[in-house]
């Protein structure tokens, strides 16, 4: 039987900007592209042939509409990043309400709250239900950017010894920093965290310091946010297995002198000799490591841990 071109429903997502409050969408038919009359009003009877098609063309124009979705959803929380940034809003101002934003913005609802809950996800806004809820600013804290980033490593098949490797790559250069604009006040806060830690012949107190506490105390001195949210990252996943790495009292107690060292080093503004010994001191514990514990280096980091 010779071809015959047949005229066919179809959907054409057409965006109507009719109101800012919505986005719209008209559907047509192959013989009349402007009309806007809607699939269900369509009076014949559709075919085995028709009704196939309409239900591929369903699953398509649903995939494109859940794609165009999810890219608004991006667009818009770019834009309500940039209001937070530009405004100047503080922790705990409150966005718009959201009758507001879907005029200002003019997105669908769906967008916008898919929007809000990828700057929620990131730990940009938290949003509270009642009267003085909404999305409410919030800082970002290390840990969401180490959440974000261990399911990256884990993904990445990053192992522990990449981590450690990483930090002997990154935390000479953060103490340097530290030493370089350390103030009495900052250095005062990281001897302060020293004495109140006590018994450094303990394994967990010695880990905890040397690995976890004292790197972000100096990144924090180091006066440098991504440096701080890197080593909240790499370091805070390392922490959360050190208990599977046991090293010996003297070891812990080398560690100790080293820390102290580096702490007077820091306060004198000795920026070579500060990232000489902490590069040294992980290093050491790298070797140490390497020798009693490769199993576990070598395992690849785990985004549930």
């Amino acid at each position: 039987m010779p071809w015959r071109a047949r005229s066919r429903p179809f959907v054409i997502l057409v965006p109507s900007f009719a109101g800012p409050a919505d986005l719209r969408w008209h559907t047509g038919r192959a013989d009349n592209p402007d009309s806007s009359e809607p699939l269900g009003d369509m009076a014949r009877e559709p075919s085995t042939d028709d009704a196939s098609m309409t239900k591929n063309s369903g699953r398509s124009a649903a995939g494109l509409t859940n794609a165009r979705s999810q890219k608004m959803a991006e667009v818009v929380a770019r834009q309500l990043l940039d209001r937070i940034v530009a405004e100047s809003l503080e922790v705990g101002d409150r966005l718009e309400w959201e009758s507001e934003l879907l005029l200002l913005l003019g997105v669908s609802r769906s967008s916008l709250r898919e929007a809000i809950r990828v700057l929620e996800i990131a730990g940009i806004v938290k949003v509270r239900t009642g009267r003085e809820g909404g999305a409410i600013v919030q800082r970002p804290s290390p840990d969401d950017f180490a959440r974000t980033a261990t399911m990256f490593f884990q993904a990445m098949r990053c192992t522990y010894r990449d981590l450690i490797s990483a930090r002997i790559a990154i935390e000479p250069g953060i103490y340097e920093a530290a030493a370089r604009r350390a103030t009495p006040a900052a250095v005062a806060q990281l001897r302060a965290l020293w004495d109140q830690e006590g018994d450094f012949e303990a394994h967990a107190a010695t880990n905890r310091l040397f690995y976890s506490e004292l790197p972000h105390a100096v990144a924090d001195a180091s006066g440098n946010a991504v440096l701080v949210l890197l080593v909240n990252a790499i370091a805070g996943v390392f922490m959360r297995h050190m208990d599977r790495f046991s090293v010996s009292q003297q070891h812990r107690r080398e560690a100790a002198r080293v820390a102290l060292l580096t702490l007077d080093a820091i306060e004198a503004h000795d920026t070579k000799r500060v990232a000489r010994l902490v590069r040294a001191n992980l290093e050491a514990w790298l070797d140490i490591a390497d020798v009693h514990y490769p199993h576990v280096l070598d395992s690849v980091v785990s985004w549930d841990s």
